[in-house]
């Protein structure tokens, strides 16, 4: 949740800063978005739930009928790639095993466009 309500076009744009790539971007865009869920990987399934009182929803990928979802439901959803909301998890892993047992850890990202 936003202390704030933020625009489709700026959480657009941390979202393309964070993941390295401009989400995809479904349903109502002109919108302020206050509430949202998070769902990294595949993640498009979320759109099938009950998400009542939810603005957005950042996932991973989807499939056709998560667009229908999406606008039907009337719940903006970033599609930012299954590997680039994975990534984020496992550099954070990294950064505390390397405090907890005082080693290097390096992540070698292997690019993935889905």
């Amino acid at each position: 949740r936003f202390a704030e309500p933020v625009t489709v076009e700026r959480l657009n744009g941390i979202l393309s800063s964070f993941c390295e790539r401009a989400p995809l971007v479904m349903g109502p865009s002109d919108r302020l978005i206050r509430n949202i869920a998070v769902c990294s990987g595949g993640g498009g399934f979320i759109l099938e739930e009950n998400i009542e009182g939810i603005d957005a929803v950042i996932v991973g990928e989807v499939h056709e009928q998560h667009y229908h979802l999406a606008v039907e439901k009337n719940v903006t959803a970033f599609v930012c790639g299954h590997h680039a909301t994975e990534i984020c998890g496992i550099r954070e892993l990294g950064r505390v095993v390397g405090e907890h047992f005082n080693i290097d850890c390096e992540f070698i990202n292997s690019f993935s466009p889905i």
